[in-house]
């Protein structure tokens, strides 16, 4: 019996956020920043640059990351450089700096001034607004505040507008926020072979499904077994845990979670009802053979949607939230002989059109 989990999914709780919006410039539409505090050294800090075409730039400050990330995902732009990112309180208002050099060698600065403490109240699901529009975005802001007027974008030097976000008698809030704590799931698209090593004899704990993926090894080892239902985690790492059941034809999917990979503890969770079957050799109708919700923590139902059938593989079909009609998510899974073939893609046959006015949802600050 040959298993794989084919999702490919990032998951990250970071401590910090600062995003601003920008206009006028050439290139570049949106200034960004996650920040990941830790206990004993330096935060990690990915910083982005977003262009008017939607595409990104990512900016790590450490470059065994860097070497990381391009080994799982060749095809995003990804960039080691020195970071800062200092802070200064003023009684419960937080103003932050961000200062790096871009991978063509600008100077960028974002000076944010928040108008009000992070508030929970302005937390929630954040709609990407078309930016990476090659993935499928879960991301739960904690506590969030809007930008005072005092906010700055430069890059070499040059300061570029950010447009007003809401304005009120007491208020001008800009278009660039602040985010305490900040939980990050990514479904990724890609194309990746897996050369089978070595499958389990039989379906007990310990057993495990051995591959090589471009010089690594992944594996995926059986955990716990209750009856027909099992426990598989993938090594290294055991951050990935898959609850399936056992069937004559395969083992059938009901669950997906990963633990987040920072300090902070977090869980992204992917649920199927009833389950995500093998993936067919051809399609079998246009009724779908299963729903799904992605969750985080306790906010179980972010993003839910249908399992459609396709040949040699299937379609997630996200319906709530309207912006994320607009990214189901294809793959196909083919095998030859030992070798696996996993490709994915975005999907946007069945989306609704229109992406939603704003990027952190549709609340107003409490004062307007």
């Amino acid at each position: 019996m040959v298993f794989v989990q084919p999702f490919a999914i990032d998951f990250r709780y970071e401590t910090e956020h600062v995003i601003a919006f920008c206009s006028g410039h050439p290139e570049y539409e949106a200034v960004e920043a996650f920040i990941a505090r830790r206990s004993n050294r330096g935060p990690r800090i990915r910083a982005i640059l977003t262009r008017h075409d939607m595409s990104q730039v990512d900016h790590i400050n450490e470059g065994e990351v860097v070497r990381e990330r391009r080994a799982i995902d060749p095809t995003r732009e990804t960039y080691h450089a020195p970071i800062a990112f200092e802070q200064t309180t003023a009684g419960a208002l937080r103003d932050s700096v961000l200062r790096f050099s871009s991978y063509k060698g600008e100077t960028i600065v974002l000076e944010l001034v928040a108008a009000f403490p992070a508030d929970p109240a302005f937390g929630g699901l954040t709609d990407p607004q078309g930016h990476a529009p090659d993935v499928l975005p879960v991301m739960w802001r904690s506590a969030s505040a809007v930008a005072a007027r005092a906010t700055r974008v430069t890059i070499d030097d040059v300061p570029y507008p950010i447009p007003v976000f809401v304005e009120t008698a007491d208020l001008v809030g800009m278009k660039a926020f602040y985010t305490r704590g900040f939980a990050v799931g990514i479904v990724r698209t890609r194309g990746v072979e897996l050369d089978l090593v070595a499958a389990p004899a039989e379906m007990t704990v310990g057993q495990r499904w051995s591959y090589r993926q471009g010089g690594r090894r992944v594996d995926y080892e059986i955990a716990e077994r209750e009856g027909d239902r099992v426990v598989i985690r993938r090594t290294p790492g055991k951050s990935e845990t898959i609850h399936a059941h056992v069937s004559d034809d395969g083992l059938r999917i009901g669950r997906i979670t990963l633990a987040s990979g920072s300090e902070t503890s977090s869980t992204l969770s992917v649920d199927f009802d009833p389950f995500l079957p093998a993936p067919a050799r051809r399609a079998s109708g246009v009724d779908p053979i299963s729903t799904f919700c992605i969750g985080i923590d306790d906010h179980t139902s972010l993003v839910t949607g249908s399992v459609m059938p396709v040949e040699t593989g299937f379609e997630l079909v996200p319906v709530e939230p309207v912006w994320a009609r607009s990214r189901a998510i294809d793959l196909r899974l083919t095998q030859d002989g030992n070798t696996l073939r996993l490709r994915s893609s975005i999907s946007r046959a069945g989306s609704a059109g229109g992406i939603a006015s704003c990027i952190h949802g549709t609340r107003r600050p409490r004062n307007a």
